[in-house]
């Protein structure tokens, strides 16, 4: 069973068994941790639309849930393709480490 709350960058197996279980219990139950994928989407330039359907608790449950399962398909992509594929967007716009790339 997927526990909650998972800390750091999610593995493409973390990120498929949170959306699993977010199918199974829900949104609710999985806040913590979906929020933790959420911000590492965000940050490695998955699909804004997708992050901010997922994470909008007004949007229908099925609308919630399909933008999630792309935002994941997508998260395991830039995984499988290798960490020059995830940059960190959060350093670009600081400037601090322009077009730095996350190590897996």
């Amino acid at each position: 069973m997927f526990e909650d709350p998972y800390l750091g960058d999610m593995t493409p197996t973390a990120a498929i068994e949170l959306a699993e279980a977010v199918v199974e219990n829900g949104f609710a139950a999985h806040q913590a941790t979906l929020a933790a994928l959420l911000a590492d989407a965000r940050r490695h330039g998955v699909s804004e639309a997708l992050v901010v359907a997922a994470s909008d608790a007004a949007e229908p449950q099925p609308v919630r849930e399909r933008a999630l399962g792309m935002l994941v398909v997508r998260y395991v992509r830039l995984y499988e393709a290798g960490p020059d594929s995830r940059v960190d967007r959060a350093a670009d716009r600081t400037g601090d480490r322009a077009g730095h790339c996350i190590a897996a």
